[in-house]
């Protein structure tokens, strides 16, 4: 009797244990299918993060990129107007200068006709 109950109590383990591998073989794909699904919401989560903190970003980067198209235009713009202006300071000066040398020549000659004759030295 203690025979038998020993077999019936190994036969009962080893029923388990047969048991427990038949459940691990058909579960294997299960597992894995779960690992891929796990796999694909963790990069769906991530995915999402990314895009919550990309998308700002893009919005800023097109900002930035019409404000620096509208700079270089108005620098563009300004450059053309100091060119300008330099170019009318310039000449501005070149008419001043000439007036300055037309006044030169005149008081020049204002003082030669002015200037008192000597008169022969009588001998």
């Amino acid at each position: 009797m203690i025979l038998q109950a020993g077999i019936g109590l190994l036969g009962a383990g080893l029923g388990a244990i047969l048991l427990a591998v038949v459940q691990a073989f058909f579960n294997r794909r299960k597992l894995a299918a779960d690992t891929d699904k796990a796999g694909a919401e963790a990069t769906s989560v991530l995915t999402a993060a990314a895009l919550t903190l990309v998308q700002p970003l893009e919005h800023r980067i097109s900002e930035l990129t019409t404000e620096a198209s509208e700079l270089r235009t108005e620098v563009s713009q300004l450059r053309a107007a100091v060119r300008q202006a330099t170019d009318d300071l310039a000449a501005s000066h070149a008419r001043e200068e000439a007036g300055l040398a037309r006044e030169a020549a005149k008081d020049a000659l204002i003082a030669e006709l002015t200037r008192p004759r000597e008169e022969p030295r009588r001998a």
